[in-house]
């Protein structure tokens, strides 16, 4: 029996179930090193035995993970479009609607209107707070249902001048 030893009970856990890939081509395993990146849990930060009681805890998650359902939380779409715009190269960008785009910073993600004349080019950052979210919900599942990117050059330049990012 593994009762209390969280490593060997996930191993047997994905002995049962094994990963494979998700709509999006990710594993549960990606999806929790996304998780890890975006919230900063790491095994440093918390030891060896809570972050494996933590990643037992997400891979044993019951029923669907947070996805396409229209009780989707703002927190999960965070997580997914973070998982998604994460494997984009610099200058590819999620466009959400026809007038905001988002885009990984490789720190976090960016929200931008698009200007009015000219939808080429954008206009400004935004926060997509609980107006935005509870407004543009419907339109952001139906994104996460097919994903959209373009590039956008200017992005990829605004990227290229960012200083790296020194991991915790």
């Amino acid at each position: 029996m593994c009762y209390g030893d969280p490593a060997a009970m996930l191993s047997a856990l994905l002995e049962a179930h094994p990963l494979e890939p998700n709509q999006n081509g990710h594993t549960l395993e990606d999806d929790f090193e996304h998780f890890c990146a975006y919230s900063g849990l790491s095994e440093k930060a918390v030891g060896p035995i809570a972050f494996a009681w933590a990643k037992l805890a997400y891979f044993n998650g019951t029923g669907p993970r947070p996805a396409l359902q229209h009780g989707l939380t703002y927190d999960a779409f965070m997580s997914q479009l973070g998982m998604l715009l994460r494997d984009e190269p610099a200058g590819r960008v999620a466009l959400l609607t026809d007038y905001a785009i988002a885009w990984w910073s490789g720190r976090e993600i960016v929200f931008a209107y698009l200007r009015d004349e000219d939808p080429g080019q954008v206009d400004e950052e935004f926060n997509l707070d609980d107006c935005h979210w509870e407004e543009w919900k419907p339109r952001l599942i139906a994104w996460l249902a097919k994903p959209v990117f373009v590039d956008r050059p200017q992005v990829a330049e605004w990227r290229s001048d960012a200083p790296p990012f020194d991991a915790p």
